[in-house]
């Protein structure tokens, strides 16, 4: 049985974030496909007792774990610190306000089985408030021209993952995260998948213009170099026109004698330029100074305490949940390594084969080359006869030549005798 995290970032939200758990244990509670687990992070909350909400959920519920940040990092932060402990499968990552019905989360984790890494809710309805839905827009928007996002694909703060890209993204060490940069730069398996939205229960949105422009920088400057570029073609641009522009005052002095006028157009043009060469050294020095606060190894977010219930039982049947994940995990390992065991044993054995073929044929081409030995051993044996054959042939055909050349001199006298 697979394993989900639900990680939410909880800020201000005493009121809301008991009724969103009660809604995931609503919707997955009997659920025989998946195990599940709640990880909510209050990012140092500072109108309300959210802290005291969590850790009571936690103690009640041995399936919630409270996460409480030493300081306010942003909404991305808390999110990374979530992911750090998370254990399952599938990570969901939703809100705490109530706007996102946990239901809808069957249709991501459903659409996450088809073989996608990530699937982002898509609404049919917003209802978030006109400052979020801009904020929504500006992101989109710089998303596709500096992340490369595909421009049919919708972001939202309601997306499911699976574990690869959660291990992928727990690596980053940027001390300003930018959860939808660090999505795209690790897949393009993205997706989108129409779910419901709902309106705030109570209260209003905690995002604000300036929350807006954080995360907007964040992910202008931490995951694309094109600002800089960007600044740079606007420099020769201007350059460009005060050079055209100094060209045309010249020719209107020389040929139709105008005296150049206008101080007015002049100062407004120093200013233009002046405003323009501050704001891309206020852009550079951005780079510098994150580029600082990175080696400095300024961390993400600081964790202060996690709560895991201690409630009676909940802590206890905490331990065991987490002490049977690990048990599975090394389960899993173990036969893992068992099939590593059996497929190099397999392969020693192919090759203690191999090996006693090889030998086998050493030895039956041995017995060859003694069989072909004997042989000539036997062909020499042979030749060595017929030589000695060869050799009294020989000596009995001396031995005859010289008894005919004894009877040709034996003639040769008798014929000398006959003429004398």
């Amino acid at each position: 049985m697979k394993k989900i995290s639900f990680v939410i970032p909880c800020y201000n939200s005493e009121h809301t974030i008991g009724h969103v758990v009660a809604e995931i244990d609503q919707a997955f509670g009997g659920s025989q496909r998946y195990e599940y687990e709640i990880i909510l992070v209050n990012d140092a909350s500072p109108r309300d007792d959210t802290l005291g909400a969590i850790s009571r959920l936690a103690r009640e519920n041995p399936r919630v774990t409270a996460v409480d940040l030493s300081k306010n990092f942003g909404q991305d932060s808390a999110l990374m610190a979530g992911y750090s402990i998370s254990t399952g499968d599938y990570v969901v990552s939703l809100d705490d306000d109530g706007q996102n019905p946990p239901e809808e989360a069957w249709k991501l984790l459903d659409k996450l089985e088809e073989g996608w890494d990530v699937v982002f809710g898509r609404y049919h309805q917003k209802k978030h408030s006109w400052i979020k839905n801009l904020g929504s827009r500006v992101n989109d928007w710089m998303a596709c021209l500096l992340l490369d996002k595909p421009r049919d694909l919708r972001l939202c703060s309601y997306f499911a993952m699976d574990r690869f890209v959660v291990e992928q993204m727990k690596q980053d060490r940027n001390s300003f995260p930018y959860i939808w940069g660090l999505i795209l730069r690790t897949t393009h398996r993205i997706t989108n998948v129409y779910i419901a939205h709902r309106a705030r229960e109570e209260g209003k949105s905690n995002f604000t213009l300036m929350k807006c422009l954080k995360v907007w920088m964040n992910g202008f400057i931490a995951f694309s170099v094109k600002p800089l570029r960007f600044s740079s073609l606007i420099g020769t641009l201007v350059a460009l026109a005060g050079f055209l522009y100094g060209i045309a005052a010249v020719v209107r002095q020389v040929i139709w004698g105008e005296p150049v006028e206008g101080w007015s157009s002049l100062i407004v043009a120093i200013l233009v330029i002046g405003g323009l060469i501050l704001m891309m050294l206020g852009l550079l020095g951005e780079y510098i100074g994150r580029m600082n606060i990175n080696l400095n190894n300024t961390p993400q977010y600081i964790i202060r305490t996690v709560d895991s219930g201690c409630g009676p039982g909940a802590g206890t049947g905490r331990e065991i949940e987490k002490a049977g994940q690990e048990i599975k995990e090394a389960g899993r390992e173990i036969r893992e390594a068992g099939r590593e065991i059996e497929k190099a044993g397999q392969e020693v054995k192919e090759t203690g084969q191999e090996i006693g073929k090889a030998g086998q044929e050493v030895k039956e081409t041995g017995q060859e080359i003694k069989e072909a030995g004997r042989e000539i051993k036997e062909a020499g044996r042979e030749i060595k006869e017929t030589g000695q054959e060869i050799g009294k042939a020989g000596q009995e055909i001396k031995e005859a030549g010289r008894e005919i050349g004894k009877a040709g001199r034996g003639i040769k006298k008798e014929d000398g005798e006959q003429h004398a």
